[in-house]
Parts: C-alpha cells; structure tokens; sequence
C-alpha cells in the first residue's frame, strides 16, 4: 500500500512525470501546478506530443474530481496532442475510469492512459527504483516509520510518528541531498555544516532515513567509546552526532574530550565498507574548533566538511519549500487568499532573508491568532527580521569574532579585501579590548576570519563578505546602543570605514542635533591621519604600471568631510579636505564626477561666515578639479547632468568652469551630428534624443543637426533589433528551449504554483 496523503501538488506530479517516463519511454518537460492550459508534463517527439494531466485529488470526492477534468477537455483540444495521459490519486473502480472517459470524449485517450491510485501503486510495485527515489512515498509508510522509530534515532532526537510525518510532508528534495549522498558514499563520513536555519539536521536526518530504509542499523553517538563498541564490519551502520561540537557554541570541554578519540573514530570509519559517520555543525562552530584542535584540521584523517548553505536553493526549490509549508499548515484559504491578493509571493521566495526556518515559523500552527488579512504583514516583518536566525549564534561567538564583524558591517557592503579589514579590524578590536578589559593576540585576526567562514562570512579569492545578506541586516538592528557607537570613530584609520561608521550614527541620531555634533567631532583625529593616506597605491604587472584605488576616492574623501564639517561646523574638517585637495596627485580623476565638483563648489560658496582665505583656497583647489573631469570626457547624459547641477548657478561660476562646459556642449552636438561616428556608439538613440531636447532647453543651442543624425541612427538600430529577433524566431522551433531555459521558475510559474492554494 502506497501512501500519497503526504504528497503536495508538487511531489505528485514529479511522480507522475516519472511514471509517465516509464510508461512511453520518454522524458517529460516539467511546467509546474497551477492554471497551465492542461499540461503538467509534455513530451515531443517527431512532431508527436503526448500530453501529461496530473490531478491530486485524494480526499476529494469523485464529481469533483470529474468536473476539474472536464474544464481541462478544451484546453487540450486545442494543444491538439497525439495522446493524452492523465493521473490522478484518486482511486478509480471501472466504472469510474469510464465516466472519465466519457468526459474527455473526441481526445486521443485510451482507458489504459486514465491511471488512479491502483494504477499508481501497481507501477510503483514494477519499478521500485522510482519507489526509492520518492524518500516521501516509503518514509510515510508504517514498516519503515516502525524501523526508524525503534532504530533509536528518533528517540535519540525526542521526535514522534506525527512529528517526522509534519516533517516528511514539508520536506523538498534538493541537489543538497543527492550531492550529500555522492560525499557520504565517497568518504563514508561527512560533516553537514551551515549557517542557522538552513536546514542541516533536516538534510542530515532525511540521509539516515535513506540508510535505514536500505536495512542499515542505526547508532546515535554521545560517546565515542560507544561508537567503536559498536561498529560491526559485518553489519552495516549508520551513526548520526547532531551538533558535535556544541549546539550554539563551541564545547571545548567535549572537544577536549573527543578531539583525538574523533580523528581515530572517523579514521575506524573509512576503513569499514559497511559504516557511515553523519555529523551536524554550525560552520563557524567547526572552523572554530580546527584552530584548536590539530586532529580536526589533519589533513590525514581526511574529515569531510559538507557545507549546506541557503544560497545553492534554487528559485524553484525555495518555492516548493514555502509552497509545501502552507498547503500542510493550518491556515484557512482566507490566509492564502490575502497572501495572493498582497501579491507578495515573490517577495518572500526572492527575499534576501529567505530562510528555511524563518518559513517553518511564518507558517506554524502560532500563527492561528493572526487575522487573514494582517497574514501578509506578518510574513513580511519574519523575514525582515533577520535577528531571529541570528541573534544566538552571535551572542555565542568568541569576542574577537563579535568584533570581526562588526568591524566588517562598517566596510563596503559588497565585500571587502583581508588587507583592508585587517586594518579596520586591528584598531577596533585593540580599542574594544581596552575598553572592556579584554585580552588579545596578534593571531586574533586570522583565527576569528578562520573561525566565521562559512557559517557567518565567506571568502573568494582576497575578499570576504557576509555569507548573507540577513546577517548585515542583523548587524544593523543589532548595533544601535549609540554609547557603543559613540567610542569607535577612535578606531578609524582608513577613509571608506570611517564614512561607514558615521552614516550608521547619522541615522541613529536623526533626531538628535546636538549628540550628533558631538558625534562628528569624534572624527577630528581620522581628519588628521586621513591627510597622510593615499587614496592609490602603485601596482607593477610585469612591464605594465597600474594604479588601483586603496580607499575612497579624492572626490568622496572631500564630500565625507565636508559633510562632518557642515554637521559640527569645526574648520579642521575643511583643512584637512583643502589638505587632500593640495595633493591631488595622490588620486584619480574621473569625468563622471564632475557634476559632484560642481555641486561641491556650490557647498563652499555658502562658507561665508567662515575663515575666508580657507573658503578661497577650497574654491580654487575644487575649480581645478571640475576643470579636470569635464576634460576627462563626459558623454551626453553626464554633460545634461552637468548642466542641470549649474542651473542659476552659472553667473557665480568662475570662466574657466563656464568656458569648459560651453566648449563640451559644442562638442557633443558636433560630434553626434556625425552619424558615422556613433554607428557603433549608444545602443538607444531614442534615450539620446530625448537628453538633445534637454540640453536644447536647458542652454538654447541649435540640436537640429544631431536629433536628424539620431534619428537615422534611431531607423539602423529598429532594423538590427527585427533583424535580431527574426533570426532568433527562424531557428527557435528547430532547436527548442533549452534545458536552463525550461527550469528557469519564473514569475509565471511561481504564480501558477500558488494559485493552487485557492482553487477549489
């Protein structure tokens, strides 16, 4: 007897693609639940097309069932299939098959094709390697629930029948497991590790189902003596160390213990064909303990580390695993359809947050006292919460590893070099120690950025960032106790940190004027060792030499500057940026800056009350500089964009500021009047004629010559683009979608997949 109450909509037509695969031999496309125009699975073949209806209609009645097919029969006649293949969970006696007959009269189906639950089963008795990879379809039924239940790992995890059975039913297949199964077969032991919430005990406990299914006795580990006594070469056996190491932090006292007994243990294990060691871990807690134990981090014993991290789901996978958790929740249809009607279902599956976890809470039986309509709300503030997956492990942390992050919170958001947070990291974590008493180490860098990798940070190449972007935002709602913040500009040493600290405390302190002045003031010594940085730093690349950018640039360095000046109104701030613009060699140009210099000269115009020889050297130090970027080169929409920043301004221009954006002007107009020099030049003339028409306003110049040039550009362009397209179309039904294209899940899918929530 095969169970299918524990299949979703989704789980039963991946099942009913395979079936349908060994029924005719062929693979089937995959197109997902939901208002499809009849086709759950498709394949072609010869310009043959056997079209695949699936209908999951287990506890439904009959005349349901019979009036859901009956709204498919025209959308099928007019995909015109050769045959037509319908399953359905329902179970189906003869007569039934032939009333479904009757309704899908002037079709190409035989009754063989109208398979129900009897049917289903029968296949699957045929083809148990289908049986096999349905983990949901043998897990549900009673001998095997009975077998992990009596295995001990169940009782070792305090979970009951119904428990696994909430779990199994939730639970979506992934890469994660067929490549965790492929590592485990390979080593025999692997380490499932991650970040909080992704979903590691889960991958880790559907592994042990799989091994019990296939006979294997099982052994949860709380003392490795007891592993050893255990391990039987004669008998195959899986044994299973959830949270080895600690469950929020690291237990030295049990690594004390385990360290070298766990090396010999996992070395027992790769020497036994019939033995299988699955362990569980925080990733930062794991690295954590290799820098202390030399028996973990021994290459020779060859511990495998299985990183699982949210970010290898799919868009398809992350649907299914929320889909999944609201159709076997207790929500009302009411809560689904104010869900639909908020249109935020892709919201919630794009969401930098998305966690497993955060999911499972959103759609637990807590959620009964939220009101249908205040549902979409209260999704949308779980996931916009991202302290609850990471508040504890943070607390958790060692000191020097709180500190790593949070010196990396204040960098560049897309990730920054070891070089640079070295420096930022160095002077906070010195200046936290001191403040509250702590030791540390010349080593404290290296191991917290050892001891963060992959559970809270990553690093590519020579860059490290969050591991995910709920973590900056933890960090940001976290670290709002301004006496904290207050104390750090003391650390700043390089220009980009220093900016970042100030714009969190200028958002915390919004409110607050004069906490803010003083807060400004707290950057006077930055101000002071920012004149002796360079922005660039010299690169030699064999013959080749190259300057790369070693901090924020001269223009943002001023405008940072400027901005803690205006906010506290201390000259040193000014000095230090007429400092910096003294020594522009130190920093490069660009021409599309050069509507901030303008903007910048604007904001030095308005220093009247101050030191005035200071305000006329910053006015000449900035002149020369939009000077130099309009030089640079500006294309059409950075010259408008110039030329709206001067706006009334103009007349309190100096000349040579008026002189070199008057002789850009004439220059654009002459050179895009030149339709042979922007053939290959601006992908959108349309864009470009509509910034002419502005520059024609805004100065009065004659663009007659070059909208014309624009506008034959314009016609080239149109005919390239059907030009492009109708080669695409010629050749599109040759070669078909191609398999990425199939799989990509877009909004559609994702759409037709929830709108089952609703129907009835």
């Amino acid at each position: 007897m095969i169970d299918l109450e524990n299949l979703s909509h989704v789980d039963f037509e991946d099942l009913c693609r395979d079936l349908a695969e060994v029924l005719t031999g062929g693979r089937f496309e995959a197109f997902g639940s939901g208002p499809d125009g009849g086709v759950d699975g498709r394949h072609s073949k010869s310009g043959h097309a056997t079209i695949l209806q699936c209908k999951h209609y287990l506890k439904s009645t009959f005349p349901n069932l019979r009036r859901s097919i009956q709204g498919e029969v025209e959308k099928i006649k007019k995909l015109k299939p050769s045959r037509y293949i319908i399953f359905t969970s329902h179970s189906l006696t003869l007569n039934k098959k032939q009333k479904i007959l009757e309704t899908l009269y002037g079709l190409p189906v035989e009754p063989a094709d109208i398979l129900g639950k009897e049917d289903i089963e029968a296949i699957l008795h045929k083809n148990p390697e289908i049986h096999k990879a349905h983990i949901k379809l043998w897990l549900s039924s009673t001998a095997v629930l009975d077998r992990v239940l009596n295995s001990g790992l169940e009782s070792f995890t305090n979970a009951t029948r119904e428990e696994i059975l909430d779990d199994l039913r939730v639970y979506v297949r992934n890469e994660s497991f067929d490549e965790a199964i492929k590592q485990l077969e390979s080593n025999r032991v692997i380490i499932v590790s991650g970040p909080p919430g992704v979903g590691k005990t889960t991958l880790a406990r559907m592994l042990t189902y799989q091994y019990l299914n296939e006979g294997w006795q099982f052994y949860a580990i709380n003392s490795l003596k007891e592993g050893f006594a255990k391990i039987d070469d004669g008998n195959p056996t899986v044994f299973f160390f959830d949270d080895f190491l600690g469950r929020i932090e690291l237990n030295k006292k049990t690594l004390n213990q385990h360290d070298s007994s766990l090396a010999l243990f996992v070395k027992r294990i790769q020497k036994s064909k019939n033995a299988r060691f699955i362990l569980t871990t925080r990733a930062h807690i794991f690295e954590e303990a290799r820098l202390i134990s030399d028996c973990i981090d021994d290459r020779n014993v060859q511990l495998t580390k299985y990183l699982l991290d949210v970010e290898k789901y799919t868009r398809r996978v992350k649907a299914h695993i929320l889909f999944n958790h609201l159709i076997f929740s207790d929500l009302t249809e009411k809560h689904f359809l104010a869900l639909l009607s908020a249109d935020i279902i892709r919201d919630i599956v794009d969401h930098n947050n998305y966690n497993p976890r955060i999911v499972s809470q959103i759609s637990s039986s807590r959620v009964d006292p939220i009101k249908p309509e205040e549902f979409p709300d209260y999704v949308l503030s779980a996931l916009n919460e991202p302290e609850r997956v990471w508040q504890k492990p943070f607390k958790a942390l060692e000191f020097r590893s709180q500190n790593l992050l949070i010196a990396l919170f204040f960098c560049n958001q897309v990730g920054e070099s070891i070089e640079a947070l070295r420096i930022n990291y160095n002077a906070l974590h010195k200046l936290l120690c001191n403040l509250h008493g702590r030791p540390s180490s010349p080593y404290d860098f290296e191991n917290a950025l050892k001891n963060l990798e992959s559970g809270f940070i990553s690093i590519v190449g020579q860059k490290v960032e969050f591991v995910n972007p709920s973590v900056h935002d933890f960090l940001n709602v976290t670290l709002v106790d301004f006496e904290f913040i207050n104390n750090l500009p003391e650390a700043a040493e390089r220009a980009d940190w220093a900016r970042g600290l100030w714009r969190h405390g200028k958002k915390l302190l919004e409110d607050r004027e004069e906490d803010l002045s003083s807060f400004a003031r707290k950057f006077l010594s930055f101000a002071k060792i920012t004149d002796q940085d360079s922005f660039v730093k010299g690169i030699k690349r064999e013959n080749t030499s190259m300057h790369k950018r070693n901090d924020l640039s001269l223009l943002d360095r001023i405008e940072f500057l400027y901005d803690l000046a205006f906010e506290c109104g201390d000259l040193e701030f000014l000095k230090s940026a007429l400092f910096n613009l003294k020594f522009d060699q130190l920093g490069i140009i660009y021409g599309n800056e050069a509507e901030s210099w303008i903007e910048l000269y604007q904001k030095t115009c308005l220093l009247t009350n101050k030191n005035v020889m200071l305000r006329q050297e910053l006015l000449a130090g900035i002149e020369r500089f939009v000077v130099t970027a309009i030089k640079k080169g500006l294309n059409l929409e950075e010259l408008v964009g110039v030329i709206e920043a001067v706006g009334l301004f103009r007349d309190e221009l100096p000349e040579s500021i008026r002189d070199i954006i008057d002789d850009s002007v004439d220059e654009a107009i002459c050179q895009i009047s030149d339709i042979s020099s922007q053939l290959d030049f601006n992908p959108d003339p349309s864009l470009q004629i509509w910034f002419l028409d502005t520059l024609e306003e805004l100065t009065g110049c004659d663009v007659s010559s070059a909208r014309e040039a624009t506008n034959e550009k314009q016609a080239f362009y149109e005919l390239c683009v059907y030009s492009s397209v109708y080669s695409k179309r010629k050749y599109s039904g040759y070669y078909g979608l191609s398999r990425t294209q199939k799989d990509s899940f877009d909004d559609h899918a994702l759409n037709r997949l929830f709108t089952t929530l609703v129907q009835k």
